[in-house]
C-alpha cells in the first residue's frame, strides 16, 4: 500500500517492476508471474534482479544521508 508506493517512487521502480514485487511480496512463483503477465520467466527473473539493485541503492542512499 502506501509504504510500497512511497518505496516504489523513490527507488525509480518501472510498473513492470512494481507489479512484480507486488506479485513476489503476495507469494507468487516467478512462473505464475510469468503465466499472469504473459511474460518469459526470464523477463521475470531480469526484473527482480532490477528491483534488488534498485531498493539496494535506494538503502544505501538513505543510509548516506543518516550518516
Amino acid at each position: 500500500p502506501f509504504i510500497l508506493q512511497e518505496i516504489s517512487t523513490t527507488a525509480k521502480l518501472s510498473k513492470l517492476e512494481i507489479t512484480i514485487l507486488q506479485m513476489h511480496l503476495q507469494g507468487l512463483t516467478y512462473e505464475q508471474m510469468s503465466r499472469i503477465l504473459n511474460s518469459s520467466y526470464k523477463t521475470i527473473d531480469n526484473a527482480m534482479q532490477r528491483v534488488r539493485r534498485k531498493m539496494k541503492k535506494h538503502q544505501e542512499e538513505l543510509l548516506q544521508q543518516v550518516m
